[in-house]
């Protein structure tokens, strides 16, 4: 499914942009990760899934100009985006293709690692995670960023409401919600701090509403075809004429995950 969700940018900056644009919490997430990550110094840092590189945009002035930055994606398109955008900052990135699944990394070789919104995506989540605590130093960390159960709830309430076919116990990145990730970094490492992200999205306009629906693997399975999006547009302007928007709850969570010295 990855490969096909992101052989280009286009479904992940559609749902980038429904986020930037309708997002009622006017922190920046990415800076808000920043200030609870305890970088410091000139760490090696390796991030899997880096998609576009846009974490490194929001707060990377916190780092050491001297730091190593490895950002791996399994995706080249993601990868050469993530070129373009970065190729301003000054520090040491390199661009490797490969997945959370068979990292080719030396144990010990990393003092931070990092996977925001994509370890639903391992095959084995507790078997990568034991992986990413391997390839950290001691005294390492791992950050971990993945939405709550509760993430965008009412997207999928409204289309079951229109549809009772809909998968509504298959919501795409709820694979693995972060509570359930919670239990697994307790499990996997010495010590868990979480912290919560909340928010909610006012979407006043159903047009990139639905443009974002599609870029969604479960949305993009669905066998309703061009009528459920007729009825779905239909429904969401309902709620939007009634009340002004349709309001989408947003819950985040992060994980700072540290290894022992």
């Amino acid at each position: 499914m990855t490969s096909d969700q992101y052989s280009t940018t286009a479904n992940l900056n559609k749902r980038i942009a429904i986020h930037e644009r309708y997002s009622v919490n006017k922190v920046d997430l990415w800076q808000w990760a920043w200030q609870h990550y305890p970088f410091h110094g000139s760490p090696t840092v390796l991030e899997f899934g880096c998609g576009t590189g846009k974490f490194w945009r929001s707060e990377s002035a916190v780092l050491s100009p001297d730091s190593r930055i490895v950002l791996s994606d399994s995706s080249e398109a993601m990868l050469e985006e993530a070129r373009r955008n970065l190729r301003d900052l000054a520090y040491d990135f390199s661009f490797q293709v490969g997945d959370i699944d068979n990292p080719s990394f030396a144990d010990s070789s990393f003092d931070v690692v990092l996977a925001h919104f994509m370890l639903y995506y391992a095959r084995n989540p507790a078997s990568a995670l034991e992986r990413i605590r391997s390839i950290l130093r001691p005294g390492g960390w791992f950050g971990l960023i993945l939405p709550s159960r509760e993430n965008l709830t009412q997207l999928y309430d409204l289309a079951q409401s229109i549809d009772a076919s809909f998968p509504v116990n298959d919501r795409d990145m709820l694979a693995l919600p972060a509570e359930d990730a919670e239990g697994l970094v307790n499990t996997c490492f010495d010590k868990v701090e979480r912290y919560v992200f909340a928010d909610s999205l006012r979407i006043s306009d159903v047009l990139p509403l639905i443009d974002y629906l599609q870029s969604i693997p479960v949305f993009q399975s669905h066998t309703g075809g061009r009528s459920f999006y007729q009825r779905y547009a239909l429904a969401a302007q309902e709620i939007i004429d009634r009340e002004g928007y349709l309001r989408v709850s947003k819950q985040t969570l992060l994980f700072v995950c540290r290894t022992g010295q």
